[in-house]
């Protein structure tokens, strides 16, 4: 990121490239929305540990994996080296297709 116009810029081209996924791909949009849900409720109250911070990707892009999480974590992957994106996590990016997902 820098400036708030660059911050602005490049959600708005995350977002323009979920969107031409799920185009290309629709069954894309369940599967990036689970992939969204299961990281957002690894959040424990009790510690304050977990949540949407990236930690499925693990999962998402392990050799094998497949199913919705496989298949979502394989499009967030795509989506950030197309971009080339640096300095937006892994987690705001898979964050961002789920929202893409539920707006679709």
């Amino acid at each position: 990121y820098g400036d708030k116009e660059l911050k602005v810029s490049t959600l708005n081209r995350i977002k323009q490239n979920f969107r031409n996924a799920l185009q290309e791909n629709p069954a894309l949009l369940p599967a990036l929305v689970e992939l969204t849900l299961r990281s957002a409720l690894t959040f424990d109250a009790s510690t304050r540990a977990g949540g949407p911070n990236g930690s499925l990707r693990f999962a998402a892009l392990a050799d094998g994996a497949s199913g919705p999480v496989g298949l979502a974590g394989r499009a967030v992957e795509g989506v950030r080296k197309a971009m080339g994106i640096v300095g937006v996590s892994w987690a705001d990016v898979m964050c961002f297709g789920g929202a893409v997902a539920v707006e679709v």
